[in-house]
């Protein structure tokens, strides 16, 4: 299942907490259980997205944890934009078949 996830820093952080950051995550191995497709910062250096591909979201949960002192994180399901279209069309089919 994909998973799409944004994050920003915790407010309050200063120097300290970026540099802690920095230092978990130049020690920190994902787990095996998730797959990370693209990860990208904000320019403004206010956070970022990634997308992930894992079994679970207690996967993506367990992932994420390690982070969770310095950023808020926002978790959520995502489908590439064919399957979407598709989904909707079907969906659009429905409705008309109600009228």
């Amino acid at each position: 299942m994909l998973f799409g996830v944004t994050y920003e820093p915790r407010p309050g952080g200063g120097e300290q907490r970026q540099e802690r950051a920095l230092q978990a995550y130049n020690e920190w191995t994902p787990p095996k259980s998730v797959t990370f497709h693209a990860h990208y910062v904000r320019a403004d250096g206010n956070g970022g997205i990634l997308i992930a591909d894992a079994e679970t979201a207690g996967a993506v949960a367990e992932a994420t944890a390690t982070f969770s002192p310095f950023f808020e994180f926002e978790v959520f399901p995502v489908v590439e934009v064919d399957e979407a279209i598709s989904i909707i069309k079907r969906a659009m089919e429905q409705r008309e078949a109600l009228r």
